[in-house]
C-alpha cells in the first residue's frame, strides 16, 4: 500500500470556489431572515426599523438568491412554492387595500411577499437549520442579558436611561441590555424582557422556537429559551408552552399518560403552594394566579380588549362591515388579539388568513406536527392576533413541515416512556 502525498496537497480551487458561494448563500440569507425575525420582536435597537426592516432583510435574500443561481446544488430548490405564495399574495395585499395603504405600503407588501416566497422555497433541512442558529444566537445573547438582569435584582448598579416606545405608550428604564418598565420599575422581582418590548413578545418567540426543537430542550441553547419563558410570567406563553409540551410528546409518538399525571401533580403542587407562600403575596400569585380567576363568567386575564373596543366590536359584528372590516382607531391602547383582526379584515379576511395557514401547511410530512402547529397557531391568533410576524410564522411552519420520527425513534420513545 502507498502513500499518496500529492492526494493531500493537491488545491482544488473551483471545490474551494464552490465552497464558497455555497456558503455565502446561507450566511446571506440567515442574516436576512434574522432581520425579519428579530425587528417583529420589537428589541427597542430595532425600533427605527419597524416600518422598513422588510427592505434590509429583502437585499440579502435577493443577494442569496442571485449568487445560488450559479451553483449546481442551489438552496432554493424547494418546489412546492407556488399555492402558499400565492395564498400570501392575496392576504397581505387585501390587508393592504383594506387598511387604505399608500404606495410605501404596497412596498412594504411586495417586499414581505417576496420573503415568504424565499422561505417557501428554500430547502426544509436549510429551513430547520436557520431555525437553529436563532435558537442559539438568542439564548446566547440572553445568558448575558439574564446575568445582568439577576445583578439588577440583586442591588447592583448599573448605567441606564430612559426609553419611550415608538408610540410612546410604553416608558422604560434602559439598561441597554435589559429593559425595566417604569411601572414595574419599584418591584421584587420585575417580569424579564430583555430588550424586547414586552415580556409576551420574549416568552412566546422563545416558546414557538422550543416547539420546534421537540426532543432537543436539553440542548443548551432550549434550557436557556425555557428559562426566559418562565421568568418572563407572560400568561400566554405559560399557556402555549403547556400545551406544546404535550403536543410535542404526540407528535413524537411518547406514551402520555404518566407524564401528563406527573405534570398535574406538579403544577398543582405550585399553584397550592402559592397560595400559602408569603401569605399569597408572590409573584406568581400576582402575575399568573389571580389573571386565571373567573369573574362574572370571564377570565380576570382576558384583558386583551378595552370595555369601550368590546362594544365597539359588538355593534361591528351586527353591521354590514363585517365582511370586509372596519377602520379602527389606532390612537386606542390596550387592543389584540382575534377581534382586533376581524374587526380590521372581516369574515373575508378571517377566511383568507385561514386559507393560507391551510395552503401553507399542505407541504408538511408529518400529519401530527401539522395539527400541532395549528393548534398553537390558532391559540396565538385569538390571544394577540399577529399570526404571521416572522418570529410566529416560521417556527410554526417549521414544526408543520418537520419530518417524522423515524421507526427506531419511535421505538427508543416508547420504551424511554
Amino acid at each position: 500500500m502507498t502513500f499518496n502525498l500529492d492526494k493531500y496537497l493537491t488545491f482544488n480551487k473551483s471545490k474551494l470556489y464552490t465552497l464558497r458561494k455555497s456558503t455565502l448563500v446561507v450566511w446571506l440569507y440567515t442574516i436576512g431572515i434574522l432581520i425579519a425575525f428579530l425587528t417583529t420582536m420589537n428589541p427597542w435597537p430595532l425600533w427605527r426599523l419597524s416600518t422598513t426592516y422588510m427592505v434590509f432583510s429583502s437585499a440579502f435574500i435577493a443577494l442569496a438568491m442571485i449568487i445560488d443561481r450559479q451553483l449546481s446544488n442551489r438552496a432554493f430548490s424547494d418546489g412546492n412554492y407556488i399555492y402558499p405564495t400565492v395564498a400570501f399574495f392575496v392576504l397581505v395585499f387585501y390587508q393592504t387595500m383594506i387598511g387604505n395603504g399608500n404606495v410605501s405600503s404596497f412596498i412594504a407588501a411586495f417586499c414581505n411577499c417576496f420573503i415568504f416566497f424565499s422561505f417557501f422555497r428554500y430547502k426544509a433541512e436549510l429551513r430547520q437549520r436557520i431555525v437553529t442558529i436563532i435558537c442559539k444566537g438568542l439564548a446566547a445573547f440572553l445568558c448575558v442579558s439574564i446575568t445582568f438582569f439577576f445583578l439588577y435584582i440583586i442591588g447592583f448598579s448599573l448605567p441606564n436611561q430612559s426609553l419611550v416606545s415608538p408610540d410612546e405608550f410604553y416608558y422604560f428604564t434602559n439598561y441597554y441590555l435589559f429593559l425595566i418598565d417604569d411601572r414595574t420599575l419599584f418591584a421584587f422581582f420585575p417580569r424579564f424582557q430583555s430588550i424586547f418590548i414586552e415580556p409576551s413578545q420574549l416568552g412566546t418567540a422563545c416558546v414557538l422556537l422550543l416547539q420546534v426543537q421537540r426532543g432537543h430542550w436539553k440542548k443548551w441553547y432550549n434550557s436557556i429559551l425555557l428559562f426566559a419563558t418562565i421568568i418572563s410570567f407572560s400568561l400566554g406563553a405559560y399557556a402555549y408552552l403547556f400545551a406544546i409540551i404535550f403536543l410535542n410528546l404526540w407528535c413524537n409518538r411518547k406514551k402520555m399518560i404518566r407524564k401528563v399525571m406527573g405534570t398535574i401533580a406538579v403544577l398543582s403542587t405550585i399553584v397550592i403552594g402559592s397560595f400559602f407562600y408569603n401569605g399569597g403575596d408572590n409573584l406568581l400569585q400576582d402575575l399568573i394566579i389571580a389573571r386565571m380567576e373567573i369573574n362574572d363568567g370571564e377570565l380576570a386575564g382576558n384583558n386583551r380588549t378595552t370595555e369601550s373596543f368590546d362594544k365597539e366590536y359588538d355593534s361591528f359584528m351586527q353591521s354590514s362591515d363585517v365582511l370586509f372590516g372596519r377602520q379602527r382607531d389606532n390612537s386606542e391602547f390596550g387592543n389584540s388579539g382575534y377581534k382586533v383582526y376581524i374587526y380590521q379584515y372581516g369574515v373575508v379576511g378571517l377566511i383568507l388568513l385561514i386559507g393560507f395557514f391551510v395552503v401553507s401547511y399542505r407541504k408538511g410530512k408529518d400529519r401530527r406536527a401539522e395539527i400541532s402547529s395549528l393548534i398553537v397557531a390558532s391559540m396565538v391568533f385569538i390571544v394577540d392576533g399577529f399570526v404571521v410576524w416572522y418570529c410566529r410564522y416560521i417556527p410554526l411552519f417549521c414544526t408543520a413541515t418537520s419530518e417524522p420520527p423515524t421507526t427506531d425513534q419511535q421505538e427508543l420513545s416508547v420504551s424511554a416512556s
